[in-house]
């Protein structure tokens, strides 16, 4: 099964930066991309709720929700970012089908 963590470790160590960044308040684009990143996959893999994956994050649950949304939208123009998304969920052992509606 599953968990956050794996799921933020696996982000973070994609874009290359650490646990730290993903949980915290910082705004840069830098590192907003994987933390909603994560969070996308996580709403996606785990059976997890709002609430659940929102402290996980140290957020509110409408940050999650508004990250998962903005990911869902960029993931239709950007082919980059989808690429980062398969070898993330790849890493965890899951395949793109599995994370895209």
């Amino acid at each position: 099964k599953l968990t956050i963590e794996e799921i933020q470790q696996a982000c973070a160590k994609k874009y290359g930066i650490t646990m730290n960044d993903i949980v915290s308040h910082e705004r840069t684009q830098f590192l907003v991309t994987p933390r909603q990143l994560a969070m996308y996959i996580s709403r996606k893999l785990t059976s997890k709720g709002l609430t659940e994956i929102a402290k996980a994050f140290e957020k509110k649950h409408a940050t999650v929700i508004n990250g998962v949304k903005t990911i869902t939208e960029r993931l239709a123009n950007e082919p980059d970012l989808k690429l980062n998304l398969e070898e993330i969920v790849s890493s965890l052992g899951h395949r793109l089908t599995d994370v895209i509606d």
